[in-house]
């Protein structure tokens, strides 16, 4: 559920015509560290959502052998060799994966395939940061190893985890929306009473020309 402490996080999630692979989560994993995650499996229908539930029900257990939660790399490593791709249908997936520690405020995070997230630092944050996914799509390479990094997380800072059905807009008119213009648009000033989520989609919706979206729509947001 959503909840205002003592982190703030909310999310969207508005599915597509079709049954589709888009999963997110976050977890206290003690008093002092957060996990949030966002994943998405190609392509659609059952065995994409299967395999999206199979993967959020090993984040929530916590039940992947010799993974330390608080290790964003060893948690992606452990996703890899778990669930590869050859053994479920040659289905892949995306993922970010991160972990906020209240004591330090840091986050370290790993990603694979994924979108980079969107770190505002601080309450008056102009351009975000791109949190990058530097490792290979999930299932595909077994074995391999995920880099991690860690960022500084200043009070009033806020983290965008998405999809890349929030930015990958076919336009009626040919082409897709630049992912540079997502950024901006994500980038505007928010006023008190409005989220920034709720105006990415009526804004997509408009883009797109439809009110049936053709991927999944998938966001959260964490203010810190």
């Amino acid at each position: 559920q959503p909840t205002p402490k003592p982190v703030a996080l909310d999310w969207r999630y508005v599915p597509s015509a079709d049954l589709g692979g888009d999963a997110f989560g976050y977890d206290w994993l003690d008093d002092d560290r957060l996990a949030l995650y966002m994943l998405d499996v190609t392509g659609h229908g059952l065995a994409a959502a299967l395999l999206s539930v199979s993967i959020m029900n090993v984040l929530r257990s916590r039940s992947l052998p010799n993974a330390d939660f608080r290790d964003p790399a060893q948690v992606l490593g452990g996703l890899n060799d778990a669930f590869p791709g050859e053994a479920y249908g040659d289905k892949f997936f995306t993922i970010w994966y991160g972990v906020y520690c209240r004591s330090t405020g840091t986050l370290s995070w790993s990603g694979g395939g994924h979108p980079p997230s969107l770190l505002f630092s601080g309450p008056n944050s102009g351009a975000p940061t791109q949190l990058q996914s530097d490792g290979v799509v999930m299932g595909m390479i077994p074995g391999v190893e995920f880099p991690a990094s860690a960022v500084p997380i200043p009070s009033g800072s806020r983290l965008y985890l998405y999809t890349d059905g929030c930015h990958e807009i076919h336009l009626p008119a040919g082409g897709m929306w630049p992912y540079d213009d997502f950024v901006a648009f994500m980038s505007q000033p928010v006023p008190p009473s409005t989220s920034i989520m709720d105006s990415l989609l009526d804004h997509v919706r408009r883009l797109s020309g439809t009110g049936v979206l053709l991927d999944d729509f998938s966001i959260v947001e964490a203010v810190f």
